[in-house]
């Protein structure tokens, strides 16, 4: 009686063909599953800015144009410095918004493994920081309160981002050697903030002090009469949100699932021509296994489960090559620069799978034409 054509023979006895196969496989996973980690660290360190601090700050700045067509309740045909005014003094005194100030911004500059973001910085006399710091929920940690003019406060994690410390200059290739770092602060938004100095800056705003109810400031200035427009400038919320996903997640992903394409669509063929060599050199084996009584059926299934098992080993090399990679990257460049980056992707290495699994359905191609061409010993013999 026949016994069962078992996969794992083949496997033992032919370990470097299996290994250099499991190799390409396992390495492929690793290449995508790293460059996917590297590129995410931009979109998991840019979410406390981008999407955290402005739930709490906002910043505007209306055209004259917009002003002049405003219809701001009490002010209606009043100048368009008299409708600000009166806009200003509207907000302040509504629930949800704590303070409208105009005042002096400058940028931070955060940067990833991959890109960078830059968000502002209110200005503040010293008197107005520590209402400010108590706003946006932010602790001094180190150093003191700034209390002249060009001294700074950073958020931690922005300091170590810099490679910066207490008693440098804050953004020296910006502004040059005129705002000093005298603190630190922590908080969910990584919000900085300082005391300006003569007329360095990135421009005047009214900056904005709500809550998450009035973060999106274009639809709490319709309620006032005021249609933005193009020429508007707004920082809040809603705008950081839509910069978020569409220029840091959408982009992102972008770049990674074409690498993602470019490298199977090497790896494929790679593994197509390896495998038909591979099943080239063992026709002889499949004919010899018709010839003692085995099926078309049985050698099919030989063949796949032996593909099968090249694969799965492959996909559990490579996740357990591209985790402790992955961790030593991250000790290694993206903590000490401030950054967070997850080691564990189950959405990617699913993806990653899929992926796999489409290269494992190219090769029936030659599997099944070879299964065509099995002959038996007195078949080959005419």
């Amino acid at each position: 009686m026949k016994s069962n054509l078992s996969a794992w023979n083949y496997v033992k006895n032919n370990r470097k063909n299996v290994a250099t196969m499991v190799v390409a496989l396992a390495l492929s996973f690793a290449a995508i599953y790293i460059v996917h980690m590297l590129l995410m660290t931009s979109v998991e360190s840019f979410k406390p800015m981008a999407l955290t601090q402005p739930k709490k700050m906002g910043f505007f700045d209306l055209s004259k144009a917009t002003l002049d067509n405003a219809a701001v309740p009490g002010a209606e045909h009043a100048s368009a410095q008299e409708k600000l005014d009166a806009l200003v003094q509207a907000l302040q005194e509504a629930d949800g918004i704590d303070s409208v100030l105009r005042r002096q911004v400058l940028q931070t500059n955060y940067r990833a493994v991959v890109g960078s973001l830059s968000m502002k910085v209110p200005m503040y006399e010293a008197d107005e920081i520590p209402a400010f710091l108590a706003h946006v929920g932010a602790k001094l940690t180190d150093g003191r309160m700034p209390r002249e003019e060009g001294e700074m406060l950073v958020d931690e994690v922005v300091l170590r981002n810099m490679k910066a410390k207490i008693g440098d200059w804050y953004l020296p290739d910006a502004y040059g050697e005129v705002f000093t770092i005298v603190g630190t602060v922590k908080s969910e938004g990584m919000y900085c903030t300082g005391i300006p100095k003569g007329g360095t800056n990135n421009g005047w705003y009214h900056v904005v002090l709500y809550d998450a109810d009035h973060s999106d400031l274009k639809e709490v200035l319709k309620k006032y009469g005021i249609e933005t427009g193009a020429e508007d400038k707004i920082d809040d919320a809603a705008t950081n949100r839509e910069f978020f996903e569409r220029d840091c997640v959408d982009l992102i992903l972008n770049v990674v699932k074409a690498i993602s394409a470019v490298v199977m669509f090497f790896l494929g063929v790679t593994m197509l021509i390896a495998y038909v060599s591979f099943l080239r050199n063992r026709m002889n084996e499949y004919c010899l296994y018709a010839s003692i009584g085995y099926s078309r059926f049985e050698v099919y299934g030989l063949m796949m489960r032996e593909m099968a098992l090249i694969f799965l080993s492959g996909l559990v090399a490579g996740i357990l090559a591209a985790i402790p990679i992955c961790y030593v990257f991250r000790k290694a460049i993206i903590d000490p620069r401030g950054l967070v980056s997850p080691l564990w992707y189950p959405d990617k290495i699913l993806e990653i799978s899929i992926l796999l699994l489409f290269i494992f359905g190219l090769m029936q191609v030659p599997l099944l034409l070879c299964i065509r061409g099995i002959k038996t010993i007195d078949m080959l013999e005419d």
